[in-house]
């Protein structure tokens, strides 16, 4: 089971929010090595380097909704 981490847009930051993801699962693990983590992001506005950041902060599942028109649901 996962613990999961959701996100609310935060463009307001350079980085989309991402190293505050990365801060919160590295302290999640250093405290439960064994805990299972998800996060659910906002897109970061397509910045890689964000992306990157959460990649390598050990966390378990990285998820992301995807919208779409009603059509193709």
């Amino acid at each position: 089971m996962t613990t999961p981490t959701v996100s609310v847009d935060r463009d307001d930051l350079p980085d989309g929010g991402s190293g505050h993801f990365a801060l919160t699962v590295k302290a999640m693990k250093k405290l439960k090595p064994d805990i299972m983590i998800e996060c659910l992001t906002s897109d970061f506005r397509g910045d890689l380097n964000a992306v990157t950041t959460l990649v390598h902060s050990w966390l378990d599942v990285f998820a992301h909704n995807i919208e779409t028109v009603k059509r193709l649901q």
